[in-house]
């Protein structure tokens, strides 16, 4: 589907759908973009910007609630994303503007029989990634979970980086999605292994007994 003129905002954090955010803003443009879509209630397309360059692919949100300017003057806003989307034309990417016209892009869902195993095998590595970190267990709700609640609950946990995030959001099928979160869970497991490791080392190290004694 295609929707002319969003409001377009470049932030340096990825959203996915259905994950709630909240945003602050000082740029005078884009809070005066913020109000109109908050006063029509139209969603707006937040970009991810690494520093370097925009993302083609972004989140379409709502805004979920707007909050007066504190003292700083900055303008504070809580979002839900709603679906993935793409830029209209490369024109934006020469030039980027507040508005322009977005595609937005639908995940295609394979067979349950074949996602099944994966699922099945995300839902065991984030047992073991929760455990490892120490987080609060979920228990066996995570067996309960679809594919979108496990992508949000992994990334509240801040274990993902914002360029796993942005390859989760661009992701077209729902294999591809999976296979990408079975990766960034089994990265996350092997470096807080390797964290606790190191900890246990530097714990038996000479410098430490000396200390302790």
């Amino acid at each position: 589907m295609t929707i002319p003129d969003v409001t377009i905002l470049s932030i340096d954090i990825v959203l996915l759908p259905g994950e709630t955010m909240i945003l602050d803003v000082c740029n005078e443009r884009q809070k005066e973009g913020l109000y109109n879509c908050h006063l029509t209630k139209s969603e707006l397309g937040l970009i991810y910007n690494d520093g370097t360059r925009l993302s083609k692919i972004g989140c379409l949100a709502n805004i979920v609630a707007l909050f007066e300017p504190k003292k700083d003057n900055h303008l504070e806003l809580v979002v839900k994303g709603s679906l993935p989307f793409e830029i209209e034309g490369p024109s934006f990417f020469k030039r980027p503007s507040w508005q322009t016209g977005i595609r937005t892009i639908e995940t295609y869902q394979e067979s349950s029989a074949d996602l099944d195993d994966l699922r099945l095998r995300l839902i065991r590595l984030m047992a073991i990634l929760f455990r490892v970190s120490g987080s609060a267990a979920v228990g066996g709700s995570l067996a309960q979970m679809d594919i979108n609640d496990l992508s949000y609950l992994l990334s509240g946990t801040k274990l993902l980086n914002q360029t796993q995030k942005q390859a989760v959001l661009e992701c077209r099928s729902c294999k591809q999605r999976l296979a990408l979160l079975i990766e960034a869970v089994e990265d996350a497991i092997c470096r807080l292994k390797a964290i606790e490791k190191l900890g246990k080392l530097y714990q038996n190290s000479p410098h430490m007994k000396h200390l302790r004694n």
